[in-house]
Parts: C-alpha cells; structure tokens; sequence
C-alpha cells in the first residue's frame, strides 16, 4: 500500500530526527544506508583498512568517478575550519591512491550541517579544488540527504528508518506537515532583521490590483514581503521535498478557502473574502499575534511568487485569482 503524503512527511520527519542526532560513524552508516538503497550495488561503501585507512574515500559509484567523503561532526558549527582542511586533504588522498584506478571525475564532501546550511569555508575550499581539478566538486549536505532518502520507494525508506512508518492519524495532536516547520522557523527568526527577497514593491502593487485585494489585506502583503527571505533561508536549510510538501498544502489550501467562499451568498467581495479564509486556514490552533505575522510574511512570499495567487491563470484552475 502506498504511504499517504501525511506518512510520507512523518517519514521525512523520523530521517530528519535520525540526522540531528547521528555523529561521526553513525552519520557515516546512515550516508551508506541511503546511497545503497538509491544506487545499489552500484554504490561501494569504502571502510578503513588497519594503517591504510580508506585513502580518504567513504565511498564511490565506480561507474560514475564520483567519490564521496563523509564528515559529521558533534557540533557542526564549531568544526568548519577543520571540515574546511579535511576535505583538502582528503581529496588529495582520492586523486592518489583512488584516481590512478578509477578516475576521479566527481567529488562530494558529505558534512552533517544539521541542516544549518553550508557554510562558507566549505563551499569555498570546493570552490578552489573545482577550479584547480576542472571537475565538479561540490558539498553534500544533511538536505541533499534528505532528498535522496525522501526520492526512494516506501520498502526503501522503510528499510532506511528500521521500521514501519506509523499512521499520523494514531498520534496524539500530530503536527506533522511542513507549514508547522517553516511558521516555527519565522517565529524563531531575528525580529530587527529585515530579510525582503524581491526588487521594488511596485511590482507588489500590481499584483495586488490584478488580484482586487482591499487596502487592508494589501498593506498586509506589503509588510510581509519585507521578511520573505526569512522563508528563502528555511528553504536554503531543507530539501526540495520540504519545498514542494508546503507548495502542495498551500495551494490545497487556497483552493479550498476559495471553493468555500463561492459557495457563500452573503459576500461583498468575493477576493477579499478568499484571502481572509484563506489566512484563516494556515493559522495553527489557538494562534497568537506573533503566529499571524508569520503566516502573513508566508502568505507573501507565496502571493510574490504567484505560486497560490495568480492574475494569468486559467480559470478554474487551482490557483487562479477568485475573480
């Protein structure tokens, strides 16, 4: 039977719990557990030899010349220098002992960011071996993982985790659903940090005509789009499958906050009846002022992108303006 888009998530989020905590050998065979559930027999996993050690390969698709170091540190954020000479050293000894066999002709440094990000000194130190080397050298993070695990078939993903993934609906007050995770993210963001992600909020007024919103929801659409790259970082941090999850839940949800209200026979103004219903239903349970100005730099970052709200849709399609 296949797994419902809620056990899917409840899956991602039992991975993401086994990331935050794996460390050194741990992460390693977590890396491995993936890479032989997606590739197979086509992916080796590269264990220390005595004195030899591993010739700093962890793990490879021969076919492919791609090679794979793993690092996962405690604390991620304490160990960026060290990451940042360990991977020098580390391909030096793949291009040595590993490319006079089998060529190398694709490197990934696999680091545990804990879903922090990339940081600097990595992306760089890649960045120069590219250069120098002419091949892609690139890093691999805890949601490029992610990705790979949340790609596989539900056997796989339920042979990764070790278990049977449980019915969300068994749960007491599940919350299990990307719009949660990226609400809490806001909230737990810097208040005097202003994080707008667009050009010039003109282009905010036009969409805000074509879509026949009042002055009140349009101020508010405005205020937001001023923190929207709030949203851009939390995307940054976490895997495509995360990103397209809440695309998913937020035109659901659009779509049924503008069935409900064409079926409404007391509106005055059916846009601005979709909007406020539409808010209404991305608010978690006994929300308080804060949980709504995070819903609402949500809700623009998602007008801006015309990804729910939009003027040029065909009509009757799921995020068509409620014209």
């Amino acid at each position: 039977m296949t797994m419902s888009r809620e056990e899917r998530w409840l899956a991602r989020t039992m991975f993401e719990n086994r990331v935050l905590k794996a460390n050194g050998v741990v992460f390693q065979s977590l890396f491995w557990s993936v890479m032989k559930a997606k590739y197979g027999a086509d992916f080796v996993a590269v264990r220390p030899q005595g004195s030899r050690g591993d010739g700093g390969n962890d793990g490879y698709l021969p076919r492919d010349g791609h090679y794979f170091q793993v690092y996962g540190p405690v604390d991620p954020n304490e160990k960026v220098t060290e990451a940042a000479k360990k991977l020098n050293e580390d391909y030096a000894k793949v291009a040595t002992e590993w490319g006079s066999t089998n060529k190398v002709r694709q490197y990934s440094f696999v680091f545990n960011d804990k879903y922090e990000g990339t940081f600097r000194d990595i992306a760089q130190e890649l960045g120069n071996l590219e250069t120098a080397n002419g091949i892609p050298c690139r890093p691999f993070v805890a949601a490029d993982l992610e990705d790979f695990f949340c790609g596989l078939d539900d056997s796989k993903i339920e042979h990764v985790l070790g278990s049977l993934v449980p019915n969300p609906s068994t749960i007491s007050r599940p919350r299990f659903d990307a719009l949660s995770k990226v609400v809490d993210y806001i909230l737990s963001s810097p208040a005097n940090v202003l994080q707008p992600r667009f050009g010039e909020l003109p282009d905010i007024d036009e969409k805000v005509k074509l879509n026949e919103l009042s002055c009140c929801w349009a101020d508010l659409v405005r205020s937001g789009c001023r923190q929207v790259g709030h949203v851009d970082d939390f995307f940054r941090k976490n895997s495509r499958f995360v990103k397209q999850h809440l695309r998913n839940h937020m035109i659901e949800t659009y779509r049924g906050a503008k069935e409900w209200a064409l079926q409404q026979t007391k509106l005055t103004h059916l846009p601005d009846a979709v909007f406020m219903e539409f808010r209404q239903r991305l608010m978690p349970a006994e929300a308080t002022i804060a949980h709504a100005q995070a819903v609402d730099i949500l809700v623009a970052y998602y007008f801006e992108a015309c990804d729910v709200f939009d003027p040029f849709a065909e009509p009757g399609s799921p995020n068509a303006s409620p014209r």
